[in-house]
């Protein structure tokens, strides 16, 4: 009997070639962006549970109270996780990772490389984390001051076929023993790296050993299996108490007590490593958003929920095209069981056939989006057979989701009424197909119209004012390694394509400095402010604008008393009626400083973050030369690569032996939403693909609906109707559909766009347009296609039409 279903399901297919196309091509389609969206969100789910007792790894984050700061973020400082380790038997294991910022110089022989990614790390790294090493001792990776671990792609970049083991290395101009080998970080860790270096030699660090507030480490702890976080969070306030005190004094002068008096407070929280990915800025690697996760998982099982309604609608549509058959083999004796079963079979078959067809989109999507968006995610079917499995039973579920209704329907036509053709009265309208093509596109309208608030939301980030001008500026680091940075800037200026130049420690992105500064002024009280030292250049070639007073000077650079700008932000928390010419003291230093001008507030953080009170303060031209890292150059628009071929002429003058490395400064912030882009171009694709499902069911309804219609029309004609009006009448009721299907979109898609929106710091205004330039057109396409498909039939001869009544 089997054989004998599958015969009538193929010859069917066979003899209606058109819709079966569509059917297939469509369920194809549908199957490959489900398949292919669902590996990506099961992709980002399992990101960090690879390690062991992953539940039980936890990221320490600080609670800072200092004043006007009220910050929670996810650095620690030194001392907080050797006291946590030393005082509580419930962290199992506690690991402090101090990422270096920048590039550093790492040295091979006599090949140089400037190489990012450099993690300093202590002895419990692996305890906590389970990479695999490929070679070295586990227990003495980390046990002297000299050694680092490399990645095995960092092994062979450096070393070649020769073993890295052992090997000798220098990074900025120290040398260390290569003591293992270490599996790449999987792209499924928060936590990303090329050189892991023992934190015995890590000079800042054992400088700041003291410190509760230098928090430039992030802590990890791995937690007993019978102990709960919030009975360790609880003993936080306490270990605060009892160990905080020295570094509070030190840094403040006032005592713990009088500092906590003050209103200020320093807290701890645990975070579960689950949650770390998706909790925005991480300093050791990537982020994800647990919204994007969401909305791809919605689209996914929408765009699979159309393709089965395309698949109902259409057998449904074609109903009274088997009536007769249906009602013969009702006569023959077949049971309505039977009938039922051939049906869903059918439905089974075709979805087996469309997920094979599926399976090859799969791969090319894959491909394609791996090479426009180089995204490397491994999402290739070939990497997992396993999940063929998993591609047979969505076959299965869809093949009985999308023919279950058909099947019942079909089955139970009466044999009298089928075979009098009274199943071929009325079957132009079907209420249950009028709310399953309305349900597509309330699904459609949702999808494209958050699509465009996604991109709008994006290209709004992209574009908004911060406060200075980020066009036309090259980056150069490692000013620090140079002979003489003066020299090298004063010679950088001498070209006639440069409009200024500036030394800076930092530039506007993620990385900033924060520092404690006093008010000397009236009640003297302690701040921490974002701390730029840079020269006098910086406010003139990052475009800043002075509101009030004036620049300082390159006098400045050598005054024990110099003047700085801070921006409005910091006026208001230093709460100066007129701060022009106040006092400050830089408690790093102990510099007395005046306020010498006020600028702007500037997007420092570039949209991440609020706006933070910043001080700009001349460096001390006779410290040594390291603690300046940038020279940003302000180029005029011209003989973009003659002006660079120069700049690496100066460097090459002062520091042959070392690459000359530069970027765009814009390129900063373009990297900093490159996730966020890609995922929005990625939602455009998919939701493109929804809507070419929803229309393509349409093309197939309409056009069966029109062949139906053609005696009513011919009469119609012969009474003198016009072309428009046949069309108008065709389009009517889809008409009303669409429209009531966006109504009912709008509602449901404001809400998930202002949901979505709270995630970011700086958003756009929503406008009635963004519903209703995507939502007009939706509805202008599927008039379009409405009438594309069915003008053949309006302006056809109605004799032809009539001929067989």
């Amino acid at each position: 009997m089997l054989d004998n279903y599958l015969k009538i399901a193929i010859r069917k297919a066979i003899n209606d070639k058109a819709y079966s196309l569509i059917n297939l091509v469509g369920l194809a389609i549908g199957l490959a962006s489900f398949l292919y969206i669902s590996r990506y969100v099961g992709f980002e789910q399992n990101v960090d549970r690879f390690h062991t007792n992953f539940d039980h790894i936890y990221r320490l984050h600080t609670h800072l109270k200092w004043n006007e700061m009220d910050e929670i973020f996810p650095q620690t400082a030194p001392a907080v996780g050797t006291a946590i380790s030393d005082n509580f038997a419930e962290a199992e294991f506690v690991t402090r990772i101090h990422p270096l910022p920048g590039k550093r110089m790492v040295k091979v022989g006599n090949d140089i490389y400037q190489e990012s990614g450099i993690l300093s790390v202590d002895s419990n790294f692996l305890k906590v984390f389970s990479f695999e090493i490929q070679s070295g001792n586990p227990d003495k990776l980390f046990d002297k001051p000299d050694r680092v671990v490399l990645t095995e792609s960092w092994s062979k970049q450096f070393f070649g076929d020769r073993k890295g083991l052992n090997q000798t290395l220098e990074i900025d101009g120290k040398l260390f023993v290569v003591s293992g080998i270490i599996q790449d970080p999987p792209a499924d860790s928060h936590l990303q790296y090329s050189i892991l270096m023992s934190n015995l030699s890590d000079r800042e660090l054992k400088y700041f050993e003291w410190s509760w507030v230098w928090c430039n480490l992030v802590t990890y702890i791995k937690l007993h299996p019978e102990t709960l976080p919030e009975n360790l969070e609880a003993k936080f306030p306490g270990l605060v108490r009892e160990n905080a005190g020295y570094a509070i004094e030190r840094i403040t002068g006032k005592s713990i007590d009088r500092f906590f008096k003050n209103g200020n407070s320093l807290g701890y929280q645990l975070e579960p490593l689950a949650d770390v990915y998706y909790s925005g800025y991480n300093p050791i690697g990537t982020s994800g958003s647990r919204t994007f996760v969401l909305v791809f998982g919605i689209v996914a099982f929408t765009i699979l929920f159309l393709a089965c309604i395309n698949y109902t609608n259409l057998t449904t549509a074609r109903s009274m095209n088997r009536a007769k058959e249906i009602g013969l083999r009702k006569v023959a004796g077949t049971s309505k069981n039977q009938l039922y079963l051939q049906f869903l079979i059918e439905s089974i078959l075709f979805s087996f056939v469309a997920s094979i067809l599926a399976i090859f989109i799969y791969e090319s999507l894959n491909s394609i989006i791996n090479s426009i968006y180089s995204i490397q995610w491994n999402l290739s079917l070939t990497h997992n057979v396993n999940y063929l499995w998993f591609i047979l039973v969505v076959s299965f579920a869809v093949g009985i989701f999308s023919g279950i209704y058909p099947a019942l329907y079909l089955s139970s036509f009466k044999p009298a009424g089928a075979l009098k053709g009274l199943y071929q009265k009325g079957q132009t309208k079907s209420p249950m197909r009028n709310w399953l093509v309305g349900f597509q596109f309330v699904i459609s309208f949702c999808i494209i119209i958050f699509t465009v608030a996604v991109n709008s939301q994006i290209r709004y980030l992209k574009n908004r004012d911060l406060g200075f001008d980020k066009e036309n500026l090259i980056v150069i680091n490692n000013i620090n390694l140079l002979k003489s940075r003066n020299a090298f800037k004063e010679e950088v200026n001498k070209n006639s394509a440069v409009i200024s130049s500036t030394l800076s420690s930092n530039i506007p992105s993620l990385n900033a400095h924060g520092e404690l500064f006093r008010r000397m002024n009236g009640k003297q009280e302690d701040f921490i402010m974002t701390l730029i030292d840079a020269d006098h250049d910086f406010v003139n070639t990052f475009s800043l604008n002075i509101n009030k007073g004036e620049n300082y000077t390159s006098n400045d650079l050598i005054s024990q008393s110099p003047g700085v700008v801070i921006n409005n932000k910091a006026k208001e928390i230093l709460a100066y009626e007129d701060a022009i010419g106040q006092t400050i003291m830089g408690l790093d230093d102990g510099r007395t400083l005046r306020i010498s001008g006020i600028i702007d507030d500037f997007d420092y953080f570039l949209s991440q973050v609020e706006l933070r009170p910043i001080i700009i303060r001349p460096y001390i031209d006779r410290e040594p030369e390291n603690s300046i890292n940038h020279l940003t150059v302000k180029i005029s628009t011209g003989d973009l690569s003659n002006t660079i071929g120069n700049l690496e002429e100066i460097w090459k003058a002062q520091k042959p032996e070392i690459p000359f490395q530069y970027h765009f400064y814009d390129d900063i912030f373009k990297d900093m939403y490159i996730r966020q882009i890609r995922l929005g171009s990625l939602l455009t694709l998919f939701s493109g693909l929804a809507i070419t499902i929803a229309i393509s069911g349409l093309v197939g309804l309409i056009s069966f609906h029109t062949k139906q219609l053609t005696k009513s029309i011919g009469i119609r004609k012969v009474f003198g109707a016009k072309t428009f009006t046949i069309l108008a009448l065709i389009t009517r009721d889809f008409l009303r559909l669409f429209v009531l299907a966006f109504v009912i979109a709008i509602p449901v898609v404001n809400y998930a766009i202002k949901d979505w929106l709270e995630t970011f710091v700086n958003k756009m205004d929503l406008s009635i347009w963004l519903f209703l330039m995507p939502g007009l057109g939706v509805i202008i396409t599927a008039l379009l296609t409405i009438w594309i498909q069915s003008y053949k039939s309006a302006i056809a001869n109605p004799v032809d039409a009539m001929r067989n009544e």
